[in-house]
């Protein structure tokens, strides 16, 4: 019997949010090459296939018919692939059923000790002993997976961490692909996959895409996920996980905006929107314990590392929320929103995030609220912030960075 999946390019895929550009699409040939390669190998649909990274749902959709479970560390991607699945397969119901969250869910029968892991990395500078004696346990789990697919992410630290999570739950008959475009793949990537997984090479090329071959080796690593450094002038410790935008040291950046951050009183929120390690709440939040801190991340591993900051330095005014911009706070009122918004979605530079930060951010300001933004300065924001607040001016600039200062949102809070 031959095993053969549609192409993502058969399918009505979406960007999720939608791009404004019309050149961006929800697949590359990346998700293509692989697609057409496990044709070629005729994989049982019987197979328990791990599918990580996927980026908008075209590899969930397109090896829908696999017994499948997705790992995604990005509340984006997740979204994606659960409107991408509705969307294209009616018998897509139990959706969480397939996801595993990068830092609290379990592989359903399968225990994740990504949680576990974490949490001994946070308290003790013995916690790779304990790290590497989870790993043995679960090494002869007996419910490992056949088929494991892994888009290759931006960072480097974040594909790290995932090889190593992953290896308690592959073995020898594992079939492990890796795969991107050929922009994304790197002798670094390749060294990462022979030295936790195994014997590793690549395919060919193919309309600038590649795949990565992995084949499982037997072993254990000692490996610590965490990073910290020290804020001398806040004395603050700033934690960050893999994957996570400046987790060994302060960004510039930030840097810049720190002599601009607000005075707050007692009946003052601020929101710190796209909060990565969580410096700029946890900063507000000591200097001004009474008031009231949220953090929003798209990013599960973002949210913990903001979560580890403020508990490691005993902060206790602030509020983690895992979600696209302020979804799941869209009906709240804040005083004050702080930023540094990314101008790339995965490997793809892109304003679209910017811009919905900015409008999500008039929107949930109180009418005499103020948006704090730094930015590089060739990034071109300030007709989106005169689109969506009447009083926009630059407080700082040099030759990187911009710190833009937004008043009077345009449009009228929502009561709640």
């Amino acid at each position: 019997m031959q095993f053969l999946n549609q192409l993502p390019s058969q399918y009505r895929l979406e960007r999720f949010p939608k791009s404004r550009d019309p050149s961006l699409r929800a697949y590359n040939a990346a998700d293509e090459l692989v697609v057409q390669h496990l044709n070629e190998l005729s994989v049982p649909y019987s197979a328990n296939t791990l599918i990580i990274n996927d980026q908008f749902g075209a590899l969930a959709v397109s090896l829908h018919q696999y017994k499948l479970t997705y790992w995604v560390d990005s509340y984006l991607s997740d979204r994606a692939i659960e409107l991408n699945l509705l969307n294209n397969l009616s018998s897509c119901k139990n959706i969480s059923n397939w996801r595993i969250n990068s830092t609290t869910a379990h592989l359903k029968s399968v225990a994740s000790i990504e949680s576990n892991a974490i949490e001994s990395f946070s308290k003790s500078e013995e916690s790779k002993k304990s790290y590497e004696s989870e790993c043995q346990k679960t090494t002869n789990n007996s419910q490992t997976f056949d088929l494991v697919i892994i888009r290759i992410p931006k960072h480097n630290s974040l594909l790290e961490f995932q090889l190593h999570q992953l290896k308690p739950y592959i073995n020898t008959r594992t079939i492990i692909i890796g795969t991107g475009m050929t922009k994304e793949i790197h002798n670094s990537n390749l060294k990462l996959f022979e030295t936790i997984i195994g014997p590793t090479k690549t395919s060919l090329a193919t309309k600038k895409a590649r795949l990565i071959f992995s084949e499982y080796q037997p072993g254990k690593l000692s490996y610590n996920p965490l990073k910290s450094y020290y804020l001398t002038e806040e004395e603050l410790t700033i934690f960050g996980l893999p994957g996570v935008f400046s987790r060994n040291q302060l960004d510039i950046g930030t840097k810049v905006l720190l002599p601009y951050l607000p005075q707050l009183s007692k009946s003052d929120r601020l929101l710190d929107l796209g909060c990565g390690n969580g410096v700029l709440g946890a900063v507000m939040a000591k200097r001004f314990p009474q008031a009231e801190i949220l953090l929003t991340d798209e990013s599960a591993l973002a949210i913990q590392s903001a979560e580890l900051t403020f508990t490691k330095n005993q902060l206790t005014n602030g509020l983690f929320f895992h979600t696209n911009i302020t979804d799941k706070i869209a009906n709240q009122r804040v005083t004050h929103v702080v930023c540094n918004p990314p101008f790339h979605q995965q490997n793809v530079q892109t304003l679209t995030i910017a811009q919905n930060m900015f409008q999500s951010a008039a929107q949930i300001l109180s009418a005499d609220g103020k948006l704090l933004v730094v930015a590089n300065r060739h990034l071109k924001y300030q007709p989106m912030l005169c689109k969506y607040f009447k009083q926009v001016k630059i407080l700082s600039a040099d030759r990187q960075f911009s710190v833009w200062l937004a008043q009077q949102p345009k449009f009228k809070p929502k009561s709640g």
